[in-house]
């Protein structure tokens, strides 16, 4: 359910004791990159139908960037290389929360702060750490990337996996991984993700606007409807078990645990479970404190964002972006707090 983390693997490299093995791991990613423009020139004389298909995304992501470039994104020398992946993912995050809390562990990095994810690029690693976490009394989640962002620090590569899809998710995705490389706020992982949500949604709707694209918008609403009904159905759910967890003094711990496996399977079927249009949020058989916050963490109240969006009177998601930075740099208050003072 894990759909965008950023900064993970660079801060992967910058701290703790897995250091040397994710750095080397992140080098040779990198010395596999070549460069875009060569891509897309040998995969059009290639004569190869798929190579052809791939070299055409690619063209589309240099409008797409071209797009966000005059909306002021710092885009810098970012997505002029590729890296075409033999895996389905770049790499894999853990998460954690205890047993009885809906509370993501966090861990802390230079840079970016605290994040509630621990990255690896060896799905043998993270599982490794999901064991040693579950030792612990931790309810454990292992997710995969498709896509990440250096926050600017180095050329981000477009990834294969960031343009194995339609048109509309991936102007949503390299908006979004844009969004964090033009604003990251230290240490605030839901605020950086709603941000980088927000915009990246807003951005795709109307890059695709502006190519007259009606089927991919239509596609985009219809996904980002079938995410407003699992953001309510995970809400609700957690509510559900912050409530168990309130009551929990003086009880046994097999009892809490068979209740709150009751609540869960009760969530996983009608009427508490809704129906889709686009694809089935809630169906997956490893739901516990872990992936329910990890998938939390990209729903939220968006309406937030798009009354805020409104009462600042900006002319267009440019001048939004400008605005909210201003805000964010002169500010004491919580980020969340100035994006709400828009509207007072």
């Amino acid at each position: 359910m894990l759909k965008f983390v950023t900064a993970l693997i660079f801060s992967s490299l910058l701290s703790g004791c897995y250091l040397l093995k994710q750095g080397l791991s992140f080098n040779a990613l990198i010395n596999t990159r070549t460069p875009v423009d060569q891509v897309i020139a040998d995969n059009l004389r290639s004569g190869d139908p798929q190579k052809i298909a791939e070299a055409k995304k690619l063209l589309e992501v240099k409008k797409m960037l071209s797009f966000a470039e005059k909306m002021n994104f710092k885009i810098g020398d970012a997505y002029t290389y590729y890296i075409k992946l033999k895996e389905p993912q770049i790499s894999y995050v853990v998460q954690a929360a205890p047993w009885n809390s809906m509370t993501l562990k966090t861990w802390w990095f230079p840079i970016v702060g605290s994040v509630p994810y621990l990255g690896f690029y060896d799905l043998e690693d993270a599982r490794q750490e999901a064991l040693r976490l579950k030792k612990d009394d931790f309810d454990v989640s292992i997710g995969g990337v498709g896509a990440f962002s250096s926050l600017g620090w180095f050329s981000d590569p477009i990834l294969s996996t960031m343009i194995d899809k339609d048109r509309d998710k991936i102007a949503e995705t390299l908006f979004h991984e844009l969004a964090h490389r033009t604003m990251w706020i230290s240490g605030d992982a839901d605020f950086n993700e709603q941000f980088a949500e927000f915009i990246g949604y807003q951005m795709a709707t109307a890059y695709l606007s502006e190519e007259n694209d009606s089927d991919s918008i239509k596609a985009l609403k219809a996904r980002n409807e079938d995410e407003l009904i699992f953001s309510n159905w995970i809400r609700h759910l957690q509510e559900s078990l912050n409530n168990l967890y309130a009551k929990t003094s003086g009880r046994e711990k097999k009892a809490i645990l068979a209740e709150k496996a009751a609540i869960i399977a009760e969530h996983l079927k009608p009427p508490l479970k809704p129906s889709f249009k686009t694809y089935d949020y809630a169906q997956r058989d490893d739901w516990n404190n872990a992936s329910i916050m990890a998938s939390a963490l990209y729903q939220f109240n968006k309406k937030e964002w798009q009354n805020a969006y409104t009462c600042s009177k900006s002319k267009n998601l440019k001048e939004f972006m400008v605005l909210l930075d201003k805000k964010l740099k002169i500010s004491h208050a919580s980020p969340q707090q100035e994006l709400q003072s828009f509207c007072l």
